[in-house]
């Protein structure tokens, strides 16, 4: 050797002896002692061997500083460094080795056995366990630095040299170091482990995109643990799952060890992840796999608000929705879902399967609400409940609103539905249900009595239609009695008469006794009545008949009409009962 370039540097004291091949015909032993401490010295022994004959590993240190003493083998098959090579290692140090002996074309694994104290990976903590690693390279740079504190022991590692292919392929984010992780993906799929070990470090902002290029494909994702600092909204620590357009699908928080799964919609995803400034935890693993398209059931959420995250599929049969996808509906939360087929004279056939929302007697806190497209409500619906429920709305299309105070929650809601021909479907009123009747109809008019006997239910929604087929018929309607709960303003119970097209025409509440006639200038009214949680009573009786328009005076033939009053309400309810005059050719 030629140069002057430290290949050992030795001192201590051991009985041991120690071998060293040295890839070189010529080599310089330097000695050199202080002035203070003194020792018995060194004995070696060599000899020469033809090169390839003994083992090619070559044992160096690092050169100075001292600080980056360490135990460096290399070959072409791999090798090993062990730092410090004794006691612990230095403050303030800063060291690299550089593994660059492999072939071209050719991978490096790399196992660190055990490590005490520490940018393809950034790795610091305490384990006797070992960590392997593939990297996407033949050459590697390791860098070592230690800050004025504390230290450890250091660390201990080895390396092979592999073919493309033969072990997963680990990359890991780049900076900011905050956002080290283990990600893997390959042509069916992949995880991401975050954070490599250990915990996850405050005011992290990290992001991964995850997906195939093949467009006909969805991301089946599972969340296979979680500790991530759990907020009632996920506000401090979360990891999001956002589409390419970055419309947030997912908002997820707290700790789990049970695996969750989560079928996106798209053929690539954002993974997002970000912590605050005060707690940390343990991260999250996940996994994913690419499927065909019609293959799974979507899960998405409805609107980019996290408040809304639901479970919420469809299809041209019906669908399901369930609200929220775990744990409790946050508060001051409004989110809308539009349920419907675009096939004329289908009905919407819902089962409420369970209900945990906060109970109000008018729903007036928290609701889920059933309006029609035009807005007009249908039902609402709240308090608690795991008996299955079913409702007919007589519309193909129809909206569910979902609204929250800013007080208490509930676990939400789940349910499903499906689109069914109206011929096929029995509406509530013609069976049992809130809304059962005595009807009677024929060509001339027909009555209504609600309910049949008894007193009729709290927080029931019923309609009914009067249509005489003719327009050029109006509608004379005598209330024969009523008991219904009474408020100034009919504000808890009432029967309503409305136009064809919601406009208020008499509101009823209180007790008729003496029967009253009304003249309704329409060929077609709806009867809708609507009771609260609370007081009920027997409900109503009345008749009517068709007359030609212009013969009564609409006018005079109000009667005394007991407490009417003008009640801003938005709709019929889901339980509709058509009459229809049909004419007898003469």
């Amino acid at each position: 050797m030629t140069n002057d370039t430290v290949i050992e540097r030795i001192c201590g004291r051991t009985n041991a002896s120690e071998t060293f091949v040295m890839p070189f015909n010529q080599i310089k032993f330097v000695f050199r002692s202080d002035h203070i401490i003194n020792g018995l010295g060194f004995n070696i022994t060599y000899t020469f061997a033809p090169a390839g004959t003994a083992n090619p590993l070559i044992k160096t240190t690092t050169p100075p500083p001292d600080k980056c003493r360490s135990v460096f083998l290399q070959s072409s098959d791999g090798g090993s460094l062990l730092y410090p090579s004794t006691g612990n290692y230095d403050m303030s140090a800063s060291c690299n080795w550089t593994i660059s002996n492999g072939a071209p074309g050719m991978y490096i694994t790399m196992t660190i056995v055990w490590k005490d104290g520490t940018q393809l990976q950034r790795i610091c903590g305490r384990t006797n366990n070992s960590e392997s690693f593939t990297f996407p390279v033949n050459q590697l740079r390791l860098e070592f630095r230690s800050d004025s504190i504390i230290n450890g022991k250091g660390f201990y590692l080895n390396y092979t040299f592999v073919p493309p292919g033969t072990a997963d392929t680990i990359t890991l984010t780049p900076t900011p170091d905050k956002c080290a992780a283990v990600v893997v993906q390959n042509a069916n799929g992949g995880m991401i482990k975050y954070p490599v070990t250990g915990l996850y470090q405050n005011s992290a902002v990290c992001s991964w995109t995850i997906g195939t290029d093949q467009p006909n494909m969805w991301i089946s994702l599972v969340l296979q643990w979680k500790n991530i600092e759990q907020g009632t909204s996920c506000q401090y620590d979360a990891l999001e799952i956002r589409d390419m357009n970055n419309t947030l699908m997912e908002k997820i928080c707290g700790n789990s060890s049970t695996p969750e799964e989560f079928v996106l919609p798209y053929n690539q995803v954002k993974i997002n992840f970000k912590s605050d400034s005060i707690y940390v935890g343990l991260g999250f693993n996940l996994t994913y796999m690419f499927s065909p398209i019609g293959t799974l059931i979507p899960r998405t959420t409805t609107t980019p608000r996290d408040k809304c995250l639901a479970v919420f599929t469809q299809d041209d049969k019906g669908g399901s929705l369930l609200f929220p996808p775990s744990g409790f509906y946050m508060n001051s939360a409004s989110c809308t879902w539009n349920v419907g087929t675009a096939q004329p004279g289908m009905y919407i056939v819902m089962t409420l399967m369970w209900k945990n929302i906060e109970f109000h007697s008018a729903c007036g806190w928290d609701s889920l609400t059933v309006k029609n497209v035009g807005g007009f409500q249908l039902e609402k619906i709240c308090g608690n409940s795991s008996t299955p429920e079913v409702f007919v709305f007589a519309y193909n299309q129809i909206q569910l609103v979902f609204y929250s105070d800013s007080i208490n929650f509930g676990l939400g809601f789940y349910l499903t539905y499906t689109f069914a021909p109206a011929s096929s479907v029995v509406l509530p009123t013609q069976g049992p249900g809130k809304c059962l009747a005595t009807q009677v109809s024929n060509a001339d008019g027909g009555s209504l009595k609600f309910p049949p006997t008894g007193n009729y239910p709290n927080n029931a929604f019923c309609t009914w239609i009067i249509d005489s087929d003719q327009s050029v018929e109006w509608v004379e309607l005598t209330i024969e009695y009523a008991n219904i709960q009474f408020n100034q303003v009919c504000m808890y119970d009432a029967l309503e008469i409305r136009t064809d097209d919601h406009v208020i025409l008499r509101t009823l509440c209180g007790n008729v006794t003496t029967p009253e006639t009304i003249v309704l200038p329409y060929p077609r009214v709806m009867l809708m009545f609507r009771s609260d949680g609370s007081v009920t009573g027997l409900g109503f009786s009345l008749s009517y008949v068709y007359v030609k328009a212009g013969t009564a005076d609409p006018s005079s033939k109000t009667g005394k009409h007991h407490r009417v009053a003008l009640v801003i309400t938005i709709g019929p309810p889901h339980s509709q009962t058509k009459w229809t005059r049909r004419r007898l050719n003469s």
